[in-house]
């Protein structure tokens, strides 16, 4: 069930099976359509041109405020095992409209809803585990086997297929790294005809065109890279007894063996998380299963076992620099897992925050669970935050954590990672190949 109003006085619900409508502010309302559908949100223009979509792919347009309603666009929407997925919001931009929904569905219009085009970037097996964006326009998403290409600002998107120039079995890519529109480093796990496990790391000087191949070993599982310039870079790996950081300083060429100490355990692929501020402040967080993290201030050349007494687990973390910083984990004492921890001296002490969360009065129940299921968090500033997590939802907060506020994405997919240009552009990847994208004011 969704609402919407124009004025005061005008305005529509639709649910199930049924779109009503009130003239009088909600005294009262009228029946204006019945139908064998499910309509999940609801959108007008002005008094009279308006959208309602739902399962099946189901787009209705009126033109008259709500008097007809008629189908349009369902044939622009890819079927899956026979069926289109259902359509979850709508939202008007003067004359442009746009629409998400399940299995990454995207759809534009320019002409208030009359035609439209289908923008959805992958197919529905793509698990979007990692977005990356270098200004505005130009992005990309990683999944297993691809990498998705924005240069228009996610209006349009093209495949890229990162490949080792040496024999190598379906690639499975595990983190990407841009520094720029051009540079940019991935690593993945091949499988030779030899049934030989190796794991590399391939470089772009082209923004994803061609991509040549710089590291390779069997010795390591590597998990997750980072580069803060076109020179220096991170990667890290897991043996089956320790745990090693690689480092290179001359854009990939060469790599070095920074770190090699306590193994962090058996973790699934994609918890990992590797992040600098600047050239010296790092940090490497093993998301869940662990409240530990390791930490660097010379540019990896030493590195330090921090622990968080205050969490059992770490879900998710963020720093804006080599200072200040924000975790969310498992309180040790409580259990609680949407403890929301803050530092301001580099992680040495922990000061945990009491927050408050703002839902929408539409927010299902079982969405009311995001800040205890995260899987990606980023702030851009002291103030700026935003997290992401399952059932499709993403919180942020304007005051530093100590208020979060839930918004409507349109979808239920698993959100995985969540990057911000400014607090006026951010972009989420998840499952289902969903990517969305946020606009604010400019």
């Amino acid at each position: 069930m969704a609402i919407t109003f124009i004025d005061g006085q005008n305005g529509w619900i639709v649910g199930e099976n049924i779109i009503l409508h009130t003239h009088n502010g909600g005294d009262s309302w009228q029946v204006q359509k019945e139908g064998e559908w499910t309509l999940l949100s609801v959108a007008f223009r002005d008094e009279r041109t308006g959208l309602a979509v739902g399962s099946g792919g189901t787009i209705l347009l009126t033109i008259n405020g709500g008097n007809d309603w008629i189908q349009t666009g369902k044939d622009d929407i890819p079927t899956y095992d026979g069926e289109r997925p259902s359509l979850r919001h709508v939202i008007f931009r003067d004359s442009i409209v746009w629409i998400v929904g399940d299995r990454g569905c995207i759809l534009r219009s320019e002409d208030s809803g009359i035609n439209w085009t289908y923008k959805g970037p992958t197919g529905p097996s793509h698990y979007l585990k990692q977005v990356s964006f270098v200004d505005d326009n130009t992005g990309w998403a990683l999944s297993n086997k691809l990498i998705m290409h924005t240069i228009d600002g996610g209006v349009h998107w093209s495949e890229q297929f990162p490949r080792p120039a040496s024999n190598c079995q379906e690639p499975y890519l595990t983190s990407m790294s841009f520094v720029d529109a051009d540079h940019g480093w991935v690593v993945c796990w091949c499988t030779t005809d030899q049934r030989l496990r190796t794991c590399k790391v391939l470089h772009t000087s082209d923004g994803g065109q061609t991509w040549s191949e710089q590291y390779s070993t069997e010795n390591l599982t590597l998990d997750s890279v980072f580069f803060i310039d076109r020179s220096n870079g991170w990667a890290t790996g897991e043996h089956k007894d320790y745990t090693v950081i690689l480092y290179t300083a001359d854009g990939g060429e060469t790599w070095v063996e920074q770190y090699r100490g306590t193994y962090m355990g058996n973790y699934p692929e994609g918890k990992v998380l590797l992040f600098f501020v600047d050239a010296s402040n790092g940090w490497l967080v093993l998301r869940t299963f662990r409240n530990r993290m390791l930490h660097t201030s010379d540019g990896g050349q030493t590195w330090h076992e921090e622990k968080i007494q205050e969490l059992s687990q770490v879900a998710v973390a963020s720093f804006i620099s080599p200072s200040e910083g924000w975790v969310f984990g498992t309180d040790s004492e409580t259990g609680y897992a949407g403890t929301l921890l803050h530092t301001t001296d580099g992680g040495q002490t922990w000061e945990k925050i009491d927050y408050e969360t703002k839902w929408n009065p539409d927010t299902p129940p079982e969405c009311m669970a995001t800040l205890r299921s995260l899987t990606s968090m980023t702030f851009i500033d002291k103030s700026h935050g935003w997290v992401c997590g399952y059932n499709g939802e993403v919180m942020y907060t304007i005051d530093g954590g100590k208020t979060w506020i839930h918004q409507k994405t349109g979808t239920h997919s698993i959100l995985w990672s969540i990057a911000f240009v400014h607090a006026n552009s951010g972009w989420v990847v998840g499952s289902n190949g969903t990517i969305l994208h946020y606009e604010g004011e400019k």
